[in-house]
């Protein structure tokens, strides 16, 4: 998906009776994998939010542009509410790319940290757990929490997507 084009689009639904609702969107990569499957539904808490990414750098490039992660495995549950959503965020496997200078100088504590900073294979994630809360363009990430065999890391912040910046602050 070097494009960054959305492939295999399907949306289904069903809009009654009320009880019943449901959405279902599945994303495609150019081969015909799957890439994002969502599905929204009602339950006790209002509409219901589930969906699975088979690679999230791929899906991260195709939403934002941009290639800063490699491959990894996400799911997201939450529920959608006036003006946004509530979600948690879990990530498998995921290489973050093109780390600030402050994270290449933290992986370097360790010496599989240090091969892969110094090989350009980027800082490796074995799980990431974000509370993330959608408002309009908006990304808040609130106290995420990311382990490695180089670092773990815990993040806040927010992410505008409208104008392209981010606003980040942790520690490991």
């Amino acid at each position: 998906i070097e494009s960054g084009l959305l492939h295999n689009v399907k949306i289904e639904g069903l809009v009654s009776p009320a009880a019943q609702r449901r959405l279902d969107v599945s994303l495609g990569k150019e081969d015909g994998a799957p890439l994002v499957s969502l599905q929204l539904y009602p339950d006790a808490a209002g509409m219901a939010v589930k969906g699975q990414v088979s690679d999230v750098g791929e899906a991260a490039f195709v939403m934002f542009g941009r290639r800063s992660f490699q491959g990894g495995k996400a799911e997201v549950t939450g529920h959608l509410i006036a003006g946004g959503a509530d979600l948690t965020v879990e990530m498998a496997k995921v290489r973050l790319l093109k780390t600030p200078a402050l994270a290449r100088i933290l992986t370097l504590g360790s010496l599989h940290g240090m091969a892969d900073t110094l090989n350009g294979a980027g800082v490796e994630f074995t799980k990431v757990v974000a509370p993330v809360t959608v408002r309009g363009s908006k990304l808040l990430i609130g106290h995420a929490r990311s382990t490695g065999p180089a670092m773990g890391s815990t993040t806040q912040g927010v992410i505008d997507i409208d104008s392209h910046t981010v606003d980040l602050s942790g520690g490991n």
